[in-house]
């Protein structure tokens, strides 16, 4: 699958921090995943004409960082570790129930009864409040995929993280301590467009 999503980010006054657009790869059978900042003023971005992808092979447990810089290619591989642990006990403790409802098991998650139409899909509106922020949060039941690991390592997105089964189109939350609010949306959602890279074009620094 294909997501490309922006995320906008708002200091306390309203002023636009930063805008920029990033796309998701995940592999059908949820065993890979990778990540890049396309576009906008996220820091990973802000190097010139250098780019970057972030991947995540969980079959064969290793992270892999793509790098260009000036038309040279480069590339770093090392242990998933931690993230891949992290996953284990996320599903352990929260289990792999794919009901719709399996959300509201989190006692922070309120179900609003909104709904919407997000890319032809039908969402529906949660609110996640704590001590550190508040966020509303619009769920797709309709399209499914191993998404769990992409957002809540990205965006530490809680509703992901905790069980919840669908997935997450659009959100806007705001810092309680900061007042600094950030839009995400998800602008494109392809489910049939397959991406490929070639790690053999790259000279690869294996860090173990």
């Amino acid at each position: 699958s294909y997501i490309k999503m922006n995320v906008k980010s708002y200091d306390k006054k309203g002023k636009l921090k930063s805008d920029g657009d990033m796309v998701t790869y995940i592999a059908n059978d949820g065993s890979c995943l990778g990540y890049e900042f396309i576009s906008g003023e996220f820091e990973a971005s802000k190097s010139g004409d250098r780019k970057g992808v972030f991947i995540m092979d969980y079959k064969n447990k290793a992270t892999i960082v793509l790098s260009e810089d000036g038309g040279k290619r480069t590339g770093i591989a090392y242990g998933l570790g931690d993230i891949s642990e992290w996953t284990s006990e996320t599903n352990d403790e929260y289990g792999t129930d794919e009901s719709e409802d399996t959300i509201v098991l989190n006692p922070k998650f309120t179900k609003t009864g909104r709904t919407k139409n997000i890319l032809g899909y039908r969402c529906e509106e949660y609110l996640y409040e704590d001590e550190e922020g508040r966020a509303n949060i619009w769920i797709t039941n309709e399209y499914r995929a191993r998404t769990h690991d992409a957002y809540s390592t990205i965006f530490n997105t809680m509703v992901l993280a905790h069980g919840g089964t669908g997935m997450m189109l659009e959100s806007e939350s705001v810092d309680l301590k900061s007042g600094e609010k950030t839009i995400m949306k998800v602008t494109e959602l392809d489910t049939n467009k397959k991406t490929t890279f070639n790690i053999g074009q790259y000279e690869i620094t294996n860090l173990g």
